[in-house]
């Protein structure tokens, strides 16, 4: 077996319009897993390999799409808003127009726009009965689709691991990955 081969990919397939999380329903991760049982028998046999051997899997996402879910069960808490989404656009506006906007484009290099998750997170907890004082309670988790996939993939409510892909991270948090331990 190679190392850092691709053993299996396929062309993108749409996830159709209804599949994103909404409470209580796990229909993004059945298409989402039943994915991964297509592709995965697939790329051992190419690679010749047993999931004992397998380090690293790599995941395609849609980046910036943000889902928030219950921090013991896993649900989506009202559905994943996808990057696309410009219901944040006044939100932003007014974040633009707020003293020392400027500070968060000096310091992270990236403006503030609709694009990055932060904005959907504001949206979710102003517009979600009840989910801010979920989320101050820590009863909330936060992150974008890989996030929600790896969480899964690593055993879920059974030990599943809440981790982000680190370049995602700064992005997030505005901070440089080069300064991070």
């Amino acid at each position: 077996m190679s190392v850092g081969r691709v053993a299996a990919s396929r062309p993108r397939t749409n996830v159709p319009d209804n599949s994103t999380p909404r409470p209580g329903e796990r229909t993004l991760w059945r298409w989402s897993s039943s994915q991964v049982e297509r592709v995965a028998p697939e790329a051992l046999a190419r690679a010749d390999a047993t999931t004992s051997q397998i380090a690293a899997v790599g995941i395609a996402n849609q980046r910036e799409t943000t889902v928030l879910r219950d921090r013991l069960t896993g649900v989506p808490i009202g559905r994943a808003i996808v990057w696309q989404d410009m219901r944040t656009g006044a939100l932003v506006d007014e974040l633009n127009r707020a003293p020392g906007a400027a500070v968060v484009t000096e310091r992270s290099g990236l403006p503030i726009v609709t694009y990055f998750s932060a904005p959907r997170v504001r949206r979710l907890l102003d517009h979600t009965p009840g989910l801010r004082a979920r989320a101050e309670r820590g009863e909330v988790l936060f992150g974008t689709m890989e996030s929600w996939l790896i969480w899964n993939l690593s055993g879920g409510v059974d030990g599943g691991v809440h981790v982000t892909e680190r370049t995602f991270d700064w992005i997030r948090a505005g901070e440089d990955p080069a300064a991070r331990p």
